[in-house]
């Protein structure tokens, strides 16, 4: 599984979180969502953005990606197919990241 923009894995996070704060809510943005909270949650690892971006280059953490995705829906192979949703649980990371470093007003 490849990343969708290696040379600027933001944009394609932000571009990948836009298109799923778009889907309308129902069977198909529930599904997503099972795959991609347990991935944001695996983020939490990353203090910085930097280490996000060092994880999203790890051959490794795809592969948990697509555990991930194979385990919430096993008979689903459509859903396996994860280089939007794991960029969104990135561009959710990101945010939160962004946030976090903010400084308070």
């Amino acid at each position: 599984m490849e990343s969708s923009d290696s040379s600027n894995p933001e944009a394609a996070w932000q571009r990948a979180l836009e298109w799923f704060q778009n889907q309308e809510m129902g069977r198909r943005k529930v599904e997503l969502t099972a795959i991609i909270r347990p991935l944001y949650e695996s983020l939490k690892q990353a203090p910085d953005v930097q280490a996000l971006h060092n994880l999203y280059l790890n051959p490794a953490d795809a592969a948990v990606a697509l555990q991930t995705a194979q385990h919430a829906y096993p008979e689903n192979k459509h859903l396996w197919d994860l280089s939007r949703t794991r960029d969104v649980a990135y561009g959710l990371r990101l945010a939160e990241l962004r946030r976090d470093s903010a400084p308070s007003e």
